[in-house]
């Protein structure tokens, strides 16, 4: 898709994968190892619960459905689990799935001491051990990319792959850190007004403007403190050598920018991408298209191996 300025086009870049989100209050905790934290549902049940992350956050999520791999929905930047909601009820129908919020967003605690990516990557793994998920596919959108990558490298034997979402299109590419510090100004200067012109610069023209809306709502609604740890998070964050720590392989569905695919097979011992950034469908697919991000997204379950469930006997 097209930025409208140079400027447009690195506030993007430098926020494609960063920051938190608007979040409640804590709820009662759950145990987070072990099955005997949730019993596990029947065929296509819903369940809404709540476990504890390492350091005690207390983490929201949904589970529906039966079968493994199972997967595991992680949203992005001042996103929430809602996001996914089309893509659990299509593939909840096939497998298990789950969608959660990450600490400082949607209905998930903000009492963390330090937002860091690799904290992130500890509420999945909290959500993984308290469904005794044996194996899954984590499915990263934006952030929840590098966040997929930290939750994997934590429980191995259990990730069958890992699908980034509009992320990873260059695993080398840092932002020069006095570019970085203008962008966080630019941030800390006009907090709602750029979580706005950032919107509206990585979804389509045409976009369904209930759903710009609703991202323009989320972003403004972020919590600045956590926004901010956590883009300053992902600025200093190293995609290359996180990749390097996984043993799973890497697919990416990206949509926004053309991808490197040369550098993540430099630091990923299987790595491929789906690039659809040709196709104007923004930062956001599974919200702005769908049907489309579906098919691709079935298409690179099938890629893994993966694209029929085992079922629970």
């Amino acid at each position: 898709m097209q930025y409208r300025s140079p400027d447009m086009r690195a506030l993007a870049l430098g926020a494609l994968t960063a920051a938190a989100a608007a979040a409640c209050g804590p709820a009662t905790v759950a145990p987070a190892t072990g099955a005997a934290a949730r019993p596990r549902p029947s065929a296509h049940e819903a369940v809404d619960a709540t476990v504890a992350s390492a350091d005690g956050v207390p983490i929201r999520y949904h589970a529906e459905g039966r079968g493994e791999p199972a997967l595991v929905f992680i949203h992005g930047w001042s996103c929430d689990r809602g996001h996914w909601a089309e893509q659990v009820t299509r593939f909840g129908a096939e497998r298990e799935v789950i969608a959660l919020d990450l600490a400082g967003h949607g209905e998930s605690g903000r009492n963390r001491q330090a937002w860091t990516i690799a904290s992130l990557g500890e509420d999945v793994r909290a959500v993984v051990l308290a469904l005794d998920l044996r194996r899954v596919v984590l499915v990263g959108h934006s952030m929840g990319g590098p966040v997929a990558l930290e939750a994997a490298s934590r429980m191995r034997e259990r990730v069958a792959g890992i699908i980034g979402v509009d992320t990873f299109h260059d695993v080398e590419r840092r932002l020069d850190p006095a570019q970085a510090r203008a962008l966080v100004e630019r941030w800390e200067k006009d907090f709602a007004g750029t979580a706005r012109e950032l919107v509206d610069a990585m979804v389509p023209k045409d976009c369904d403007p209930a759903v710009r809306e609703r991202l323009r709502a989320q972003f403004a609604a972020a919590p600045p403190e956590i926004a901010l740890a956590l883009l300053r998070a992902q600025y200093d964050y190293d995609l290359a050598a996180a990749c390097e720590r996984v043993q799973a392989p890497i697919r990416a569905i990206n949509t926004s920018f053309p991808s490197n695919v040369a550098a993540g097979r430099r630091h990923a011992a299987d790595f491929a991408v789906v690039d659809l950034s040709s196709l104007g469908l923004g930062h956001f697919p599974m919200l702005t298209a769908p049907q489309l991000f579906d098919q691709k997204l079935a298409e690179t379950l099938a890629g893994l191996g993966v694209a029929q469930a085992e079922r629970p006997r």
